[in-house]
């Protein structure tokens, strides 16, 4: 929660927070593909605990901007193209509820 009011504090109140949501099993599996070369941060064990900091820290900023309806939620399930088109078309919309209001 402090990473929202410091957010906000220093930057602005946000119109709204876009999260990308897939299960963990499937964040792990695109991880662990980009591992190579030079990507020692993408073992297993890093890998967990950047779930775990996003369970314990994370997860507590987006309860916060769900309750006041600002989270937007995105199925990241899928290929790039339609995740992109998904993103796409919520930041469409998003911008489309900004200019009438």
């Amino acid at each position: 929660m402090d990473q929202a009011q410091y957010f906000e504090e220093m930057i602005a109140v946000p119109l709204a927070i876009i999260l990308l949501d897939c299960p963990e099993h499937v964040m792990k599996e695109r991880l662990m593909l980009r591992a190579g070369p030079g990507r020692s941060d993408d073992d297993e064990v890093t890998i967990e605990k950047r779930m775990d900091t996003f369970r314990t820290t994370t997860s507590i900023v987006l309860e916060h901007y769900n309750r006041q309806n600002k989270l937007i939620r995105i199925d990241a399930c899928g290929t790039k193209e339609v995740v992109s088109a998904r993103l796409l078309t919520a930041v469409d919309e998003l911008m489309a509820h900004v200019r009438t209001t």
